[in-house]
């Protein structure tokens, strides 16, 4: 499982150009993603919520973890 705090990842600069995203932030969406995929896996899908939620804090664009996100809600509106 990967051992990526809620609480140690970076967010999103405050500069000039607020729609800015780091590479760090960038690199921890990709991480959360990983870690939400690893519990979608294994039917955690609670935690796998989470993970990609925090994904697409740190990063808007990570369109993977949007996919994670939609396909858990579609499942659980099919229940």
């Amino acid at each position: 499982m990967p051992s990526v705090s809620s609480t140690d990842f970076p967010t999103r600069t405050l500069t000039d150009n607020p729609g800015v995203i780091t590479e760090e932030a960038r690199q921890a969406s990709i991480e959360k993603y990983r870690a939400g995929l690893v519990y979608y896996t294994d039917g955690n899908y609670e935690k796998a919520k989470e993970n990609f939620q925090a994904a697409l804090q740190l990063n808007p664009e990570n369109s993977d973890a949007a996919l994670g996100l939609k396909r858990i809600e579609e499942r659980y509106n099919n229940r």
